[in-house]
């Protein structure tokens, strides 16, 4: 009993005792530099400007396809409206519909 007591503990102390070791102290961290606000926006434009194409191609390329479809329902669906306002407008039986002129 008191073996397998001391192989608990042992086990224990196996388990939680090397973190504790190796915790040793880090050395200080040498302090930054402190920029200006115009050197941090002007950093900030310089690594926007090098996304771009990143985003081009990740983003923008991927997407265009089904903005493209969009863009066709909407260009379909305003031309359908538009052709049924014109047949409102005179009960179908103007020729506005089909020459685009009053005839």
């Amino acid at each position: 009993m008191k073996t397998k007591r001391f192989l608990s503990f042992a086990i224990l102390l196996g388990v939680f005792l090397p973190p504790v070791i190796a915790r040793a102290q880090a050395p200080t961290p040498s302090p930054t530099p402190v920029r200006s606000l115009s050197d941090n926006i002007a950093a900030l434009s310089q690594r926007a400007g090098s996304l771009l194409p990143y985003i081009d191609t990740e983003i923008v390329s991927k997407l265009i396809g089904w903005f493209e479809l969009l863009a066709w329902v909407a260009g379909n669906c305003l031309a359908g409206f538009a052709m049924l306002r014109i047949v409102r407008e005179d009960n179908g039986a103007g020729g506005n519909l089909y020459c685009g002129s009053a005839g």
